[in-house]
């Protein structure tokens, strides 16, 4: 639709009004004047404002002030900011570099991608919800369905190309109307799936124009969410609004979607979190990994600090180191969430503060075969006491070693993965800020987590822990169950997927 012309919802019928210049100034000669929408129709610039802001329950039209809005506004200073941040952000500048061709390898993939199912994640974790559905996807449909999958981040990238359950991995170009134009137009895809939140507006109006179907999977809205407060609710109403189905983590998320943003609930389903069926598959493949089996003849109990940042740090490293030095048989496996020479040569410095020598994981294991190394230091049950992890892609398995876990994030964006060491029956101290994980609360609510303000509580958590034989064993036990009893996500949003794509038939 023209940007000059407003979609509105009217009987149940959507209809296209004329720009609101040339609309007449008195209710009577207002063209959707009628007993029903008299009261609130008293003048056409008020009639104006509701239809700007009204979300069409049918049609393919686009709302025009949110449109105006994203267009005219929002989308220009990001890419501005984008621009700024490339100088000085190195993530930025790959971002810039990789998608400078992105539009010349979509059109090499043309015949192969044609009538995709397009499954869109913003970073390495909301991947990772995707992947079990792309696999499920694949063995249901027998590779007559291609797959796409686009992210935003390098990290989202580099996750993506390292594990690619999709015919193709690449990045999704900005959001500017003209790109998702010629890009629906190239895939003709069946449908585009986006996971967790990262709805890109112009892509979701533009597939809802062309009657692409759209949905998002794995979605949360926690209770402080700014989606639904203040004038981003009506901006965000009209996106999620525009979607044919939402899949939610869990019932108060739906809740939210529906009488937070309006959506329909007929759109809104619970459907659960595909992560759950995939970090329990990665644990089970931990069992028999190589670095469980270097770590056999460890003597210690190991507290593991899992993707922490400066201020996690801050807070939960006195109690941990407090806690080794009361308990002769605790270790301590600390992997910061982004393991920089800058991040360990801060953490050695740190624990030798506390009385605490620390080996980097790199000098204790091969680093391709995860093997003990032969070493002096390889062969010194102390060195493996206080480990520093200056790797990726190892916590999940090193959680099986875990008495208690400390996840990072808590007092930062928001706090990490808690269900990877709820999996291994590990229970779990975080920071305040864990609205963005419903599982947290969850683990809260069952004794298997907690969560510490200060480093003062956080020490007091972990004491109740260790000191009680009984309470460690009833919070690890009601932290794997948990994650048990969540599993079966991904069939649920398998099966909504192929009902809106129209592959259940």
């Amino acid at each position: 639709m023209h940007p000059g012309r407003i979609a509105a919802v009217c009987s149940n019928r959507t209809w296209t009004a004329a720009p609101a210049r040339r609309w007449a100034k008195s209710p009577a000669a207002c063209p959707r004047n009628s007993a029903s929408h008299a009261p609130r129709c008293r003048t056409c610039w008020q009639h104006w404002r509701s239809l700007s802001m009204s979300v069409p329950e049918r049609g393919n039209s686009i709302p025009f002030l949110p449109w105006l809005l994203y267009n005219g506004l929002a989308l220009p200073t990001m890419l501005l900011g984008a621009q700024v941040g490339r100088l000085v952000d190195e993530k930025i500048r790959t971002g810039f570099r990789e998608r400078q061709r992105v539009r010349e390898r979509f059109e090499l993939h043309r015949s192969r991608l044609q009538g995709c199912v397009w499954f869109h994640a913003s970073s390495a974790g909301e991947y990772e919800q995707a992947r079990p559905i792309l696999r499920a996807l694949r063995e249901r449909t027998g590779q007559k369905v291609p797959t796409l999958a686009t992210v935003f981040s390098p990290s989202g990238f580099a996750r993506a190309s390292a594990h690619p359950e999709a015919d193709v991995v690449d990045y999704l170009p900005f959001d500017t109307l003209p790109g998702m134009e010629r890009l629906i137009g190239l895939l003709k895809p069946r449908a585009i799936v986006f996971v967790k939140y990262d709805c890109w507006p112009n892509l979701v109006w533009t597939a809802r124009r062309r009657n692409v179907p759209t949905l998002l999977l794995g979605a949360s809205l926690h209770q402080a969410s700014q989606r639904a407060k203040g004038i981003a609710r009506p901006f965000f109403r009209s996106v999620y609004g525009s979607l044919n189905a939402v899949g939610t983590i869990a019932e108060s998320d739906a809740r939210r979607f529906r009488e937070q943003l309006g959506l329909d609930a007929s759109r809104v389903r619970v459907t659960g979190d595909s992560r759950v069926d995939q970090i329990v598959r990665r644990h089970e493949e931990a069992g028999t990994s190589e670095l469980l089996t270097a770590f056999a003849d460890a003597p210690w109990r190991y507290l593991v600090l899992g993707s922490t940042w400066p201020r996690d740090e801050e807070t939960f490293l006195r109690p941990a180191a407090d806690a080794l030095h009361t308990h002769g048989e605790l270790g301590l496996i600390i992997a910061p969430h982004e393991p920089t020479p800058a991040a360990l040569e801060r953490l050695e410095a740190a624990l030798s503060a506390r009385g605490l020598a620390a080996v980097r994981m790199s000098q204790l294991l091969e680093p391709r075969t995860l093997k003990r190394r032969t070493t002096a230091a390889a062969r010194n049950p102390a060195s493996w006491r206080v480990i520093l992890v200056d790797s990726i892609g190892q916590l999940a398995a090193l959680y099986r070693l875990g008495l208690v876990a400390f996840v990072g994030g808590g007092f930062t964006t928001g706090v990490h993965s808690v269900l990877e060491p709820a999996a291994c029956g590990v229970p779990v101290i975080f920071g305040p800020r864990h609205s963005n994980a419903v599982e947290a609360g969850r683990l809260i609510e069952a004794g298997a987590g907690a969560c510490a303000h200060d480093a003062p509580e956080a020490a007091a958590l972990l004491a109740r822990w260790i000191d009680d034989p009984q309470a460690l064993a009833t919070a690890s036990n009601a932290a794997a169950a948990q994650v048990q009893e969540q599993r079966g996500a991904t069939e649920r949003n398998l099966e909504l997927l192929l009902s809106v794509a129209g592959l259940d038939q």
